[in-house]
């Protein structure tokens, strides 16, 4: 199930973490896994940066970015990179993105009881309601404060949500940096390690805008000359990004 975020969505969020490329994997959705904290929590704890998205009856699409690894340890953290976005509103595409406030503590929380938690959305707490007509009601809430966050553009809780917590779906996904390695030649062959990205890349390359980054060439990494002790520690630097193959 790849998910129902698009890839102009995909584009647009990516522009908003503001950190390079990104490949975008689905964690949970409770059309798929259920309305479920401790589902949600086995998904997706320890799988670093996420966003989460809802989608709702009215055509609105908002949620939340976190670079924080989601966990049950029952507390609250502080994310300097935190902040909460727009795509659609009404079914008319947005662009909104409000960052947490510099010094904004206790951001996010990690209760094991809570879906998706953040001072802007409190998604749902506790096993919730199973959808009526492919509606969810969650038993959350959203809250926005000019305590925590930079509003933009007059942004407000019922302008995002449409002042109501129905929604078609809410997922979750991990958000992982790519790399692109150029291979030039079968030098990578004597470290065994070719079979290892090809399988890396098979498992993603759907999900992914390859003509923009042959285009941009970002990370590219040459291997034409690299010795073993080199291609060695590029190897171990990459071990958590997406890896692209490009003959």
């Amino acid at each position: 199930m790849p998910g129902k975020l698009s890839k102009e969505f995909k584009n647009d969020l990516e522009e908003m973490i503001d950190e390079g490329p990104k490949s975008f994997k689905l964690l949970y959705s409770i059309v798929r896994d259920g309305c479920d904290p401790s589902i949600f929590h086995r998904k997706c704890d320890n799988k670093g940066p996420t966003i989460t998205v809802l989608y709702n009856p009215k055509g609105s699409i908002y949620g939340f970015y976190t670079s924080l690894s989601w966990r049950s340890s029952g507390d609250w953290a502080t994310d300097g990179k935190h902040f909460f976005f727009q795509l659609q509103h009404l079914g008319e595409r947005r662009f909104t993105k409000c960052l947490a406030k510099s010094g904004s503590v206790n951001v996010i929380c990690f209760q094991p009881h809570l879906g998706p938690f953040s001072m802007a959305f409190r998604t749902f707490s506790e096993k919730s309601n199973v959808a009526v007509n492919g509606v969810y009601t969650l038993n959350g809430s959203a809250s926005i404060s000019t305590d925590y966050y930079q509003l933009i553009g007059g942004v407000s809780a019922g302008n995002l949500n449409n002042g109501t917590t129905e929604v078609t779906d809410l997922e979750v996904y991990s958000v992982t940096g790519i790399v692109i390695i150029w291979f030039v030649n079968d030098f990578i062959e004597c470290y065994d390690l070719k079979h290892k990205v090809k399988s890396a890349f098979s498992e993603m390359k759907e999900n992914l805008d390859i003509e923009y980054l042959i285009k941009n060439k970002v990370y590219s990494i040459s291997v034409n000359n690299l010795n073993k002790r080199t291609m060695h520690i590029y190897v171990l630097c990459i071990m958590n990004y997406s890896i692209i193959i490009l003959y």
